[in-house]
Parts: C-alpha cells; structure tokens; sequence
C-alpha cells in the first residue's frame, strides 16, 4: 500500500485527502529523500530514472485535491528503518509468548496462588483483553500519533506483567493478564502502523514476513521457555521477563522514530487530547468486550458445562443479540457528521477485505491447534517432558520461520502474494490428513516430516491475508481500522479454536476410551475422568496401552478439523482474495489470469509437437 493515508471519519477537523492525492503525497516525500537513501530504499521498485512511475488504482475513488498540510507516509531508507524495526520485533516476542507461555507454567501458578477453579482463565483473559481493544487502538491510530499509542501498549504490556509478577492471588493475577492483553493489541496494530507510515507496500511484504515468522516461532517456544523458567526459577519469572526485553523496543521507538501527527492529520491544526478521546467509541468498546466475553468464556467452559447446557448455549445466542446491536450502533456512528466509527460497516462490501479476515481467523484457528495438539502428543501419550516436547517441535517451528520469511521474499520479489493463497492451503490439507494417521508407534522420520509440511502450509500464509488487505484495500484512509479488524478476526479465531480444541478433548475422551476398553474386554467406568498424568502414569500392561490409544484417537479426531479449515481457507482465496501486483500496484483480473496460464500450456504443447 504505497498509498496508505488514513484520517478519522467525517468528525475531522481538517479534509481528507483522495487515494489518489495519497499517492501524491507517498511520492513527493519518497522525492526529497537524498540520492544516497534512495540507493538503500525499496522504493527503486516504484520509480523509474525520470521520475514517478507507480501504477494508480486503475478505479479510485473521487476526493478533494491534495492538502500539504496533511501527514503523508515518510518512507525511511534501511540503515534508519532496521535499526528500529529490529526494536519493535522485540515488543512481538514477549506478545506471542504471552499467549503460549502459560501453558506449562498454569499448574505451579495455581498450585501457589490457589484457585484451580479458574485455571482456564489464564489464557482467556489475555485473549479478552486482546480481541476487545484491538478496534479501539485501530481508531487511536487514526487520531494520535502512532509513536505515542504504541510507547502506551508497551506501558500497559509491562505493567500487566508487573501485576502478574507480583501477584498474591489469582484475582490479581488475571486482572495482569487483562491488562498485558490489551496492551498486546495495541503494540501489533502500533507495529503495522509504523510499517505502514515509513514502508513502501513492496517492501513491507519482506517486514511482514518476518514479523510472522518471529510472532510464529515465539508462540511456539512459549510453552517450553514457561516450563522451564517454571521448574528452574519460579513461574514468576514468565512474566519478569517481559521487562527487559520491552524495555529494548521503548528504547527503539523513542529514540529512533520521530513523533509526527497520524496519517491524513493535519500537521499544524492539533485538537486537545481531551477532544481526541471524545471522538474513540466507548461504546463499540464496550459492546465488542461483551461479545468476546459472550462467546470466548462459555465456549472455554463447555468442556465443564457440555455444549447443550444452558451456561453455555444461552450467552452464545446473547451474543448474537448484541452483535446485532453493535452493528446498529456503528451504522449510527457511520452515519452521524458529529461522530467518528471504529469499524466503518463500508468496509464489508469489499469482498477482498471479508476474504482476507476470514484467512486470518482460519489460519490463526488452525495454528493456535497444532500448537496445542503436538506437545500434547509428546508430553501425554510419549511421556516426554516440556523441554523435550518443544525439541521435537524443532521442525516445525523451523520450517513455519522460514516459511513466513520466504513468503515474505517472494511476494516482493514477485509482486504477487496471490500463489501462495492458493498453494499453501493444498499442502495443509495433505498435512492434515497424514496428522490424523499418527499413532503410538510412528516414526520419528514420520513426525518429522508431517510437522515440515504443516510449518510449509502455515509460515507463509500467517500475514499474507494482512499484506493482501493493504493491497487492495478499497479506502486507503481507512487502512488501520481494516488491519485493526483483521487482526481481531486473527485473534478471535486462535480463541474459538483454543476453546473448541479443549472442548473436544474433554468431551471425546471419555468415548474413544471407553471404546478401547472394552476392545479387550475391561470395564471402562473408572478410566473414563482421569488426567493427562493419571493416564501416562498407569502401571505397563494392556490397559495402559489402551488408554494410550484412546487419547491418540482423540488428538487425531481433532487434528483432522484442520482439513475442512484448509480447504475452506483454498476456497476463500479462489472466491474473495483479489489479485494486485504489489510493486507496479496494478489489479490483475483471474479471469485473465486464467487465460494467461491456459495460453502458456497451450504454447508449449505446441512447441512440443
């Protein structure tokens, strides 16, 4: 989106400009760049030696002409961009291993603070404080700059972990990971931001890229750092040290990104901070906490409750009730002169920004799983421990790395990140099934290589649809509150698969045991409830081995949903993801697509003959 200027609703105090005069505007600041910057800038890939060459939208919209004294993008060449971007991938670290770090360390954290009751809230209430607030700091990108909404997601990051540090109970506990959570939304939508503001589209696919791959292999580590700071420290130290490490990205951004008004404001009209916070939408706020909370909190407890109880179904159908309402409240927004909206409901008509939410939350869904089901597997039906359950996971936390950064490359040097939409789901979709086929007894070549076809299908495709929405977003202006959405899609779909993943173990557990049981003729009644640790810790014999079985079975019952979610996700991209080349910015129709390919085979058919 080399284009990208974004400005608060019909509210703003000043005009805002068309996609086109932001084109203008990206051009003019890339120009006074020196001739020494411009040799480190991947902005060579828009210009030609006589000047701008970009391709414009070949439809954009109509607007007024542009006004100098709005905030363009400043693109920075990469001696100035890297030092800062290497700062900031800091903050994502401690982000994605909050989200996992828990999961080996929740047993001594409630062991010492009590309340085994409310183990499951953990996770959900980081996940709650992210879904719910990651519209609102894609609205305060619009009306602060974006340097000082992201210093204050640092801040409410570390001081959430300062709280869960030091926590006596496990109320102050979750009320730490609350905050963290929010915190969390704030410091990816602050990082997209800055990419955004001092980027060009192309070279931002190389910075997203890596950004997946840091978000990925983090996320994937989390498990095992949380165990072993656990057994060799003390659980506290999951979140002291997000101290240190948050302390390095502050310093990034406060010292190497300048404070400039956000994009489309206006550079020397400034409303007062009181009269800026008058324009966020509480209420969306609130609203949207209410959904999450509706749908991610019985959804959790279904495996205590069964899905057909009335805790569980009645605040699911709650929820489709205040959705409703919320979508009537932002229409209100939308629609009032006096007011800004945090999700402009225009924005759904666009069938490549729905394409590209619904990939975020079935890519996000499907890892958040695998990262769940595999150590599970190690831990519970092998016996290994969390240390050595996460070596095990070597290849595919290598591979998913690698695979985002090579995505990312690819699509700059390429200008398309169309390919991988359509590729990438076909190879999950044959990881999925080989996952399913995994028993006891397999192979560790077997593993091994289920877990590189799993990381192939997913590194690339965790920040393509976000590179894909930047692309062909149909209103530039509005570009952080539709990456803000994505994102919350992202995040919503990792927690409604969380939740469904423990749901079904919880609820075929008992059935695939009691059907191994009674295989060789055991009665199943005392086995059906026990633990993970009760199970693997069973005297050898038979019945050891049936239990075994049983849980094997149940992991690869939920294993193999992520076969559907590839499939739906192929289809997604066939159906509703646009075609843009990224370095010319030029739309590419499928069907010409289409035609192209068939021309090319037809050629060489020819010449073969």
């Amino acid at each position: 989106m080399s284009s990208a200027v974004q400005t608060q609703t019909a509210s703003a105090p000043v005009p805002v400009p068309s996609v086109t005069a932001a084109n203008t505007i990206e051009t003019a600041s890339i120009s006074h760049h020196s001739e020494d910057e411009k040799a480190d800038n991947d902005v060579e890939s828009h210009h030609s030696e006589k000047g701008d060459s970009t391709e414009k939208d070949p439809n954009p919209p109509p607007g007024p002409s542009m006004d100098p004294d709005l905030q363009s993008p400043v693109i920075l060449n990469r001696r100035q961009f890297l030092p800062l971007y290497l700062g900031m991938l800091m903050s994502v670290i401690i982000v994605s291993l909050d989200n996992t770090i828990v999961a080996t360390a929740q047993v001594p954290i409630v062991t010492d603070l009590g309340g085994a009751s409310l183990i499951t809230w953990l996770p959900a209430t980081f996940l709650i404080g992210q879904c719910s607030f990651t519209l609102m700091f894609g609205q305060l990108l619009t009306i602060f700059p974006s340097k000082m909404v992201y210093l204050f997601a640092i801040f409410l990051f570390e001081l959430g972990s300062v709280v869960s540090g030091v926590a006596p109970n496990m109320a102050a506990m979750l009320s730490g990971r609350t905050i963290s959570g929010i915190g969390a939304a704030g410091i990816f939508m602050g990082m997209v931001q800055v990419l955004v503001e001092s980027t060009t589209l192309a070279g931002r696919a190389i910075y997203m890229g890596l950004l997946g791959a840091v978000f990925s292999i983090s996320m994937v580590a989390g498990p095992l750092i949380g165990g072993a700071l656990s057994d060799s420290v003390t659980w506290r130290w999951c979140f002291y040290v997000n101290l240190p490490v948050g302390a390095v990205a502050v310093a990034a951004v406060l010292f190497l990104f300048p404070m400039r008004p956000a994009l489309g404001q206006s550079k020397t009209k400034r409303l007062s901070v009181f009269k800026r916070l008058l324009q966020l939408d509480w209420i969306g706020v609130i609203l949207l906490t209410g959904i999450v909370c509706m749908v991610i909190v019985p959804m959790q407890e279904a495996q205590n409750n069964g899905w057909a109880s009335a805790t569980t179904l009645v605040p699911i159908c709650m929820a489709l009730v205040v959705l409703g309402v919320t979508g009537a409240w932002f229409w209100y927004r939308e629609q009032s002169d006096s007011m800004g909206t945090m999700l402009p409901l225009k924005l759904f008509a666009d069938v490549n920004f729905l394409g590209c939410c619904l990939g975020s939350f079935l890519v996000f869904w499907i890892t958040i799983n695998e990262i769940y089901l595999i150590p599970l597997f190690y831990e519970t039906v092998l016996g290994h421990s969390a240390l050595k359950s996460g070596v095990d996971m070597l290849a595919l936390v290598i591979t998913f790395g690698v695979g985002a950064v090579v995505g990312g490359v690819l699509s700059k040097k390429t200008g398309h990140y169309y390919p991988q939409f359509l590729l990438f789901p076909l190879i999950g979709i044959v990881a999925s099934g080989l996952l399913y086929t995994i028993k006891i007894d397999s192979s560790t070549g077997y593993h091994v290589g289920t877990q590189i076809l799993l990381g192939v299908a997913l590194g690339p495709m965790i920040q393509s649809p976000m590179l894909a929405l930047q692309a062909n977003c149909p209103d530039k202006r509005l570009i952080s509150r539709a990456l803000s959405f994505c994102a919350f899609a992202q995040r919503f779909g990792g927690g409604i698969g969380s939740s469904i993943t423990g749901a079904m173990l919880a609820g075929q557990l008992p059935g695939q045991i009691r059907k191994q049981l009674v295989a060789i003729n055991v009665d199943p009644t005392p086995y059906e409830h026990l633990s993970y640790d009760a199970l693997r810790s069973q005297p050898q014999g038979p019945i050891r081995e049936a239990l075994l079985r049983g849980l094997t079975g149940t992991i690869d019952l939920i294993s193999i949903v992520a076969l559907p979610l590839f499939a739906v996700l192929f289809f997604t991209a066939l159906f509703l993801i646009k075609i843009r080349n990224i370095n010319t910015e030029k739309q590419v129709m499928k069907k010409d697509l289409i035609r192209k390919v068939l021309c090319m085979s037809k050629r060489k058919e020819d010449s073969q003959a």
